[in-house]
C-alpha cells in the first residue's frame, strides 16, 4: 500500500509538473505576442565579481543564452586577483556586454549601485558571479511585470549547489528564495527608494525588505519555481559568518553571528518607520 501511495504521489508530482510547462508555454506565447505590441523592454542584469574565476563564464553564459533576448549585462569586477580580467576580456566584443573594474575592492553592494548607474535597461535585475540563471528565469520575472502593472518587482526560488553541483540542504531547506534575482522598473524604483545600503553583508536582504516595506508584499510577484542555482562556497560572506557545520555530504548547519543579527534588526527598525511614513525609505549613492 505504501509502494502505492510513493507511486501515486509520483504521478501526481510528474503530472503537475507537465501542467505548468504547458501554462507557461501558453503564457510565453502569449507574452510575446503581448511584447510584439510594445518596444521590447531592455533588461539589465547586474553581475558584480570578486576573485569568481572559477564560476564567472559559467554565469555570464548562462544569461547569454536566456530565452529572452533583449537584455545588456553589466559586469562589475571589484578589483579582482585572480584570472577574472583574463576571462571577462573574452567577452569585451560582445555588444551585450559591459564591463567595468573597480580601481580597489568596494564590496557587492558598491558594485550594484555602480552597476545601477551604468544602467540602460527599463528593468533591472541582479545575479552573482558564482550562480547560474535557467534559460527562462529572465522571461518568467519579467512576464508579470509586463502584464500586471499592480506588480512592482518579482523574484524566484533557488537552490544551493556544491562544486559537483550537488543540492545542499541547508537548515532543513532545499530551495529557498532567491532575494538577490529581483527585477523591477529601473527608473521608478530608484527615484523613490533608491540604492542598496552599502553594508558588507546581507545588503540584498535589506534592499529586499525596503521594496516590501515602501510597496506592500502584494506589489511582488513571487515566480514559486527554482530558476537560480547559487554554487555555495565556505568561504563566502554569507558562511564565514557565524556557526557553519557540515552534518552530512550535501546537509548543512548554519547560524548568522550575532552581530549580522544585530545589523538585520537595525535596518528593519529602519523599515519600520519607513511603513508608518517616518521616514523616507530613499538610499543615495555616488560612484
Amino acid at each position: 500500500m505504501a509502494g502505492y501511495f510513493e507511486a501515486s504521489q509520483f504521478m501526481l508530482l510528474r503530472q503537475f509538473k507537465w501542467i505548468r510547462k504547458g501554462l507557461w508555454l501558453i503564457k510565453k506565447r502569449y507574452f510575446y505576442q503581448h511584447l510584439k505590441k510594445l518596444d521590447m523592454p531592455l533588461v539589465s542584469i547586474i553581475m558584480p565579481n570578486f576573485n569568481g574565476a572559477s564560476t564567472l563564464k559559467l554565469s555570464i553564459d548562462s544569461l547569454l543564452k536566456q530565452t529572452y533576448q533583449h537584455i545588456e549585462i553589466i559586469i562589475i569586477d571589484d578589483n579582482s586577483n585572480d584570472s577574472s580580467w583574463d576571462i571577462l576580456s573574452e567577452y569585451s566584443n560582445n555588444p551585450k556586454i559591459c564591463i567595468i573594474r573597480n580601481k580597489w575592492n568596494k564590496g557587492a553592494a558598491y558594485s550594484r549601485n555602480h552597476g545601477i548607474v551604468k544602467a540602460r535597461g527599463q528593468y533591472v535585475t541582479f545575479q552573482d558571479s558564482d550562480d547560474v540563471a535557467l534559460p527562462d528565469r529572465i522571461a518568467k520575472q519579467l512576464y508579470p511585470l509586463i502584464t500586471n502593472k499592480k506588480k512592482v518587482f518579482s523574484f524566484c526560488n533557488l537552490c544551493r549547489v556544491s562544486e559537483d553541483n550537488s543540492i545542499y540542504e541547508i537548515n532543513g531547506r532545499v530551495v529557498s528564495k532567491a532575494i538577490v534575482s529581483m527585477m523591477f522598473e529601473r527608473e521608478k524604483v530608484i527615484s523613490e527608494i533608491g540604492f542598496f545600503m552599502v553594508l558588507r553583508r546581507s545588503e540584498d536582504t535589506e534592499y529586499f525588505e525596503r521594496l516590501i516595506s515602501f510597496y506592500g508584499a502584494s506589489a511582488a510577484s513571487y515566480i514559486f519555481e527554482v530558476l537560480y542555482f547559487a554554487k555555495l562556497r565556505v568561504n563566502s560572506l554569507t558562511f564565514s559568518d557565524g556557526d557553519y557545520r557540515q552534518v552530512g555530504p550535501v546537509k548543512i548547519e548554519h547560524q548568522v553571528s550575532a552581530k549580522t543579527k544585530a545589523d538585520l534588526d537595525k535596518f528593519r527598525r529602519f523599515h519600520t518607520q519607513i511603513e508608518l511614513g517616518v521616514l523616507s525609505p530613499y538610499i543615495s549613492f555616488r560612484a
